[in-house]
C-alpha cells in the first residue's frame, strides 16, 4: 500500500484498505496520513473508515485536493482548506498542478 485511500480513488476496497498496515502506522509517532479528497463526503468516509476504526489522532491527518488541472484546483482548494480548518487537520497543496498544470515530465 503506497498510501491510504478512500472510495473516491476508484479502487476496490480490498485493494486500498490494508488493515494490518493501517494498524501498524496508526500506532507510530511520526506518521502522517494524507488523503486526496474532493468533498465533505470524503471526509466523512475518512472519519468512519480510518479515524474512528483505528483511533487515529487528528494531528496525523492531512488533506490534499483531488484536482488534476489548475482550473479544478482553483475551485477545490478553498473547499478542502475549509474542511481542514473545520476539523483541525493539515493541508497539502498540489503544487505540481499549481505550477505546471497537466504538464508531465517536469
Amino acid at each position: 500500500m503506497d498510501s491510504p485511500k478512500l472510495a473516491n480513488s476508484g479502487l476496490d476496497k480490498v485493494d486500498y484498505f490494508k488493515e494490518n498496515a493501517i494498524t501498524f502506522f496508526a500506532n507510530q509517532n511520526n506518521v502522517t496520513f494524507k488523503f486526496v479528497v474532493s468533498s465533505e463526503q470524503d471526509c466523512f468516509d475518512l472519519e468512519t473508515l480510518y479515524l474512528n476504526s483505528f483511533k487515529i489522532d487528528a494531528t496525523k491527518i492531512m488533506l490534499m485536493p483531488s484536482a488534476d488541472d489548475q482550473q479544478s484546483l482553483q475551485k477545490l482548494e478553498p473547499v478542502v482548506i475549509e474542511l481542514c480548518k473545520q476539523r483541525a487537520w493539515r493541508y497539502s497543496p498540489r503544487l505540481h498542478i499549481a505550477v505546471w498544470d497537466k504538464k508531465t515530465g517536469v
